[in-house]
């Protein structure tokens, strides 16, 4: 890829530098306001390291290769569904407000019986990013149960 080609999610403003990296590129805000879901602006210092990391070589490549997994992963829960028995153990199903809230719930509950419901307040899909504090809250409380 040539310096100053500009793509649909980075741009790459400079040469690659001496370990082969592009040294800098840009993520223009709207694609990281529109992926976080976020209202408040992203900072300056998100978004240029997001756009490294998008940078890298074969990186949205790899980003996006998970969705050509989920005609496998159908294929794999029909399977799960005809094999007696669901998951016992506790499972903690956490979605996003803004996103996928409790369908994360609904979803393992096919998969497991005694499945714990929570959101994160506040979030899209990217609960760690958008909203640290309450999903640090969440995961500690269920692991510290007995």
């Amino acid at each position: 890829m040539k310096s100053g080609i500009r793509r649909p999610w980075v741009k790459f403003e400079s040469a690659r530098n001496d370990s082969g990296r592009w040294s800098r590129a840009h993520l223009p805000r709207s694609v990281l306001e529109r992926i976080l879901r976020e209202s408040r602006p992203v900072s300056e210092a998100a978004r240029a390291h997001y756009a490294e990391l998008y940078a890298l070589p074969g990186a949205l490549h790899s980003g996006f290769a998970q969705f050509a997994a989920f005609d496998q992963d159908a294929i794999d829960n029909r399977k799960l569904r005809r094999d007696p028995g669901q998951l016992t153990m506790p499972v903690l199903a956490v979605g996003g407000e803004k996103s996928f809230g409790s369908q994360m719930a609904a979803v393992m509950r096919f998969a497991a019986t005694n499945v714990t419901e929570e959101i994160v307040p506040d979030s899209g899909p990217w609960i760690m990013e958008e909203n640290p504090t309450a999903t640090i809250r969440i995961v500690s409380t269920f692991l510290e149960r007995k």
